[in-house]
């Protein structure tokens, strides 16, 4: 399986500094169901990570490390009318043996150049 390979997305939004963070969008090629959003603070220093695959959460802060969780869209059916509608809400968090497979893909991942190596360095200490 191909690495995935991440790009940034440009916007407003991520020029918008919101308790002294701003976020950075990035989305992932051929993965549309896949999402990355990364908080830095005004040195560039990344504070929060969340990482959406379809309907699975995996979110990084330094002070607790990673954890996985699942959005409320999960419990609905995949063919129900609406399913992509409206805003998520985590639920409660899944045990540990679910980071693994998710934060295998991101250690193998491509980010954009100015995240590569910082993103790398918090999935690195993982190992």
């Amino acid at each position: 399986m191909p690495a995935l390979e991440f790009y940034q997305v440009r916007s407003r939004k991520s020029e918008e500094w919101v308790n002294g963070l701003r976020q950075i969008s990035l989305a992932c090629d051929g993965h549309p169901d896949l999402h990355g959003f990364l908080w830095v603070d005004a040195t560039g220093s990344l504070c929060y990570l969340q990482f959406l695959f379809d309907e699975q959460v995996l979110e990084w802060e330094a002070s607790q490390g990673f954890r996985c969780s699942w959005t409320n869209r999960e419990a609905q059916s995949l063919f129900e009318v609406g399913r992509n509608k409206g805003a998520r809400t985590l639920g409660d968090g899944l045990e540990a043996a679910a980071v693994a497979p998710r934060l295998a893909q991101l250690q193998e991942a491509l980010f954009p150049e100015e995240w590569q190596e910082p993103l790398q360095a918090i999935f690195s200490a993982q190992r």
